[in-house]
């Protein structure tokens, strides 16, 4: 075993293989924090430039990659977009994102 242990490549955890078995990330359980102030403005202006640009959900959700359902969760503050979907809805839709 050299200086990376057990999480060389070659190893047993490789592909995501564990010694017992494949390994899978744990779900997180339990009630989603409610979406940021800032989280909500941004579904907010997302809903206005779909209805401005007359994009339906059906199609943003496919342009971004995801089902409809869940864009429909988001798009109703029910849980927060992640940050790639927020470059990638703003890219979609021309809208502009601030300079980190």
């Amino acid at each position: 075993m050299g200086h990376w242990g057990p999480y060389e490549a070659g190893c047993a955890y490789d592909n995501h293989m564990h010694p017992k078995g494949p390994y899978t990330m744990p779900v997180p359980t339990g009630k989603q924090p409610s979406p940021s102030p800032l989280a909500r403005a941004f579904s907010s202006r997302v809903r206005i430039a779909m209805a401005d640009q007359r994009v339906t959900a059906q199609a943003l959700a496919k342009s971004v990659g995801v089902s409809r359902s869940y864009l429909g969760k988001r798009l109703r503050d029910e849980v927060s977009f992640t940050l790639n979907e927020v470059e990638s809805i703003s890219r979609i839709l021309g809208l502009e994102l601030p300079e980190f």
